[in-house]
């Protein structure tokens, strides 16, 4: 009854601040949903020595959720509209 509406996202953020984005998009409202996440270390881009400090990654996820139905429009000429 619910149609389900799905973003694909991909960012690069600190490792630190994944945690507490992820969180809040599933603790928000609308209700959202995280689904087929998929993480790598943004580490392995880097020449050896420049990224051993570096605590960044690629994330990719799909964010759903469902649509509300609408209310059906009344009738043109319904007296009880």
């Amino acid at each position: 009854p619910y149609p389900r509406v799905t973003v694909q996202i991909r960012l690069r953020c600190d490792a630190g601040v994944l945690g507490p984005l992820l969180h809040g998009l599933e603790s928000g409202s609308p209700q959202l949903f995280i689904d087929n996440m998929a993480l790598n270390s943004m580490a392995a881009f880097f020449a050896a020595g420049q990224g051993a400090s570096d605590n960044r990654v690629d994330v990719v996820f799909d964010l759903y959720g469902y649509l509300r139905p609408t209310a059906p429009a009344a009738a043109e000429g319904d007296p009880n509209a």
